[in-house]
């Protein structure tokens, strides 16, 4: 009977003799510890041989086609503003999808780019860097009206 790999090889019209493999049989973990053979270890630390270098011959072309190496492009030619659906620039802005949706319905929230009039809207990261700074309350600038005044005389 031929196995399961065997049919489908046999399906692509490969030629299987039917003796060719023999079946695996398991071998519990047990018999397989006791018939392992520890591995001689090697007399010196760097035993494996090092490749040698040949030269390349004048006569004969080199295989494979020649590749030509591109300049590296500057960083200013990498998009280094993103662009993000609502829910990614949800996340970044730790509120809910809707919240945006809504902010967009009353004029509110970051700036945001929609491309055509029912096209996807997105957000850039720039906008969303420049509306956390916008609405980041600084504690050490904000004077608190009713703090109360320390009673100490200096």
């Amino acid at each position: 009977m031929l196995s399961l790999q065997q049919q489908w090889l046999a399906s692509r019209g490969y030629r299987i003799q039917a003796d060719a493999t023999p079946p695996i049989s398991p071998v519990s973990l047990e018999t397989s510890k006791s018939t392992r053979r520890a591995s001689p270890k090697s007399k010196t630390p760097n035993s494996l041989k090092l490749a040698e270098r040949t030269e390349i011959p004048e006569d004969k072309p080199l295989p494979g086609p020649l590749v030509e190496l591109q300049v590296p492009k500057p960083l200013s030619a990498f998009n280094d503003d993103p662009v993000f659906e609502t829910v990614c620039a949800a996340e970044i802005l730790g509120v809910n999808a809707e919240t945006l949706k809504k902010w967009r319905q009353r004029s509110q929230g970051p700036d945001y780019i929609r491309y055509g009039p029912n096209g996807p809207v997105r957000y850039a990261l720039t906008a969303l860097r420049k509306f956390q700074d916008a609405n980041t309350i600084r504690i050490r600038d904000k004077v608190r009206p009713n703090a109360p005044r320390s009673s100490r005389a200096t």
